[in-house]
């Protein structure tokens, strides 16, 4: 059951769109370059949110640090679906922004839906599958006596299952999260630093909240 859960919040949590907005690995090519140098920072952490809302990878990976990338996460991302579509449904609003040399902090309101319930819900929904798994699988128990394990395609079928099962719980946007995005200036231009704040605006603050609750469970 702790399995389950832990494969739950890291595939739907962590791989969408976490670490720092994306995984260490490719370095950025050429095509960084195209960043308008006349950008203040308000308008480079406006246009990385819009490419992210249009599934723009490319145009959104120009304003992270280098070494960074988005096309994994999006790939994982994917696989959810409607919770997909839902994550990216966000608003936002530049609410003022301080810039002193090469650094800059930008605050930004997100407006998003109640994710927090939602994944609590599918906590507890899988807690449930798994125990329904478990009674069906003791009737088909192996000529070895064993139980068969819980197999991740069987576990990726009932999160799957869950989530189209609960997201009409993401009905109204009626959640609201003030952050301090934080920028350096490079040749290129400015440049996010910290990735996971913006994930944790566009999870209406219900990452952070998630993620305290079960650390137990995730590796």
């Amino acid at each position: 059951m702790k399995r389950l859960i832990a494969v739950l919040l890291i595939g739907v949590m962590a791989a969408v769109l976490l670490a720092g907005c994306g995984s260490k690995g490719r370095q950025a090519g050429p095509e960084a370059e195209s960043i308008e140098q006349g950008e203040s920072a308000e308008q480079a952490v406006s246009s990385f949110l819009t490419a992210i809302k249009n599934k723009d990878t490319e145009t959104a990976s120009k304003y992270l640090e280098k070494g960074e990338k988005l096309d994994t996460a999006f790939e994982e991302m994917s696989q959810w679906g409607p919770l997909y579509e839902k994550l990216l449904d966000f608003d936002y609003e530049i609410l003022g922004s301080k810039e002193e040399g090469k650094s800059a902090n930008v605050e930004v309101k997100f407006t998003t839906y109640d994710f927090e319930a939602f994944f609590m819900k599918m906590v507890s929904d899988s807690v449930d599958a798994v125990l329904e798994y478990t009674m069906n699988a003791l009737g088909t128990i192996g000529s070895n006596g064993n139980l068969g394990e819980l197999d991740e395609e069987s576990m990726q079928k009932i999160i799957n299952d869950i989530v189209d099962k609960n997201i009409g719980l993401l009905s109204d946007k009626d959640q609201e999260l003030k952050l301090d995005i934080d920028l350096k200036k490079d040749s290129d231009g400015w440049k996010i630093t910290k990735g996971d704040s913006i994930t944790n605006g566009i999870f209406g603050g219900a990452l952070e909240e998630m993620k305290e609750a079960f650390s137990s469970l995730v590796p």
